[in-house]
């Protein structure tokens, strides 16, 4: 079980898929159709909820794929996010971006070319100076020549943990350009947050300062 808490006291619990039926019904006898989940392929029952604390009112939420064993970062915007998890869940993004009466979990797969597995997240300070002592370009770990690395013509800048340790899995890398993408195909826009990485963040010089994003 996962759980976090979001502005304006609301808790937002999300579990594993692939253990059973959860006691809380989806709502509109609505089922989650899942061929290739490991328990049970039909299941009309919800694993995530939003609980307004002030009124304890419970609303169920879908999740569609396994968030067991995920990581998550809550951006300033309180824009929630979640990487890989479980089974089919694996390689899924999921997003969480707003607090209204029809807000619900958003997922989108074929950014991560790695599955994400008890990875971990770091909410990383102004992507304008990350260190003092690390100004140079750097090379992302040594895993990482996969898709999801950033686009030629982009560089890096070193964060505080310069090496990953060779036991960790892959380092997340989320640019400005995907952070934006997967904001703006949800219906929102992206004032300000973070940058996720255990290593590097990508900086584009090509950003025409339009669209250039400041990370808080």
């Amino acid at each position: 079980m996962h759980m976090q808490l979001l502005p304006g006291d609301q808790l937002l619990p999300f579990d594993c898929t692939d253990f059973g039926p959860s006691n809380t019904s989806l709502p509109g006898g609505h089922c989650r159709l899942d061929p290739s989940d490991l328990a049970l392929t039909t299941d009309c029952t919800s694993h995530s909820v939003l609980l307004d604390l002030p009124t304890l009112f419970l609303r169920p939420l879908t999740i569609l794929t396994d968030t067991w064993c995920s990581s998550s970062t809550l951006l300033s915007n309180a824009s929630f996010f979640k990487f890989g998890g479980f089974n089919d869940g694996d390689h899924i993004i999921h997003l969480f971006t707003s607090i209204t009466p029809t807000s619900d979990w958003t997922e989108t797969s074929g950014y991560l070319s790695a599955r994400r597995w008890y990875a971990t997240n770091q909410l990383l300070p102004y992507a304008r100076k990350q260190n003092h002592h690390c100004r140079c370009p750097c090379t992302p770990p040594e895993a990482s020549s996969e898709p999801d690395d950033p686009p030629d013509g982009s560089s890096f800048s070193c964060s505080a943990t310069r090496r990953l340790s060779r036991r960790s899995t892959k380092a997340t890398v989320i640019s400005p350009h995907l952070a934006l993408e997967l904001l703006s195909s949800a219906g929102f826009s992206l004032v300000s947050g973070g940058v996720f990485s255990t290593e590097c963040t990508c900086n584009d010089s090509n950003l025409s300062n339009e669209k250039r994003i400041t990370y808080r």
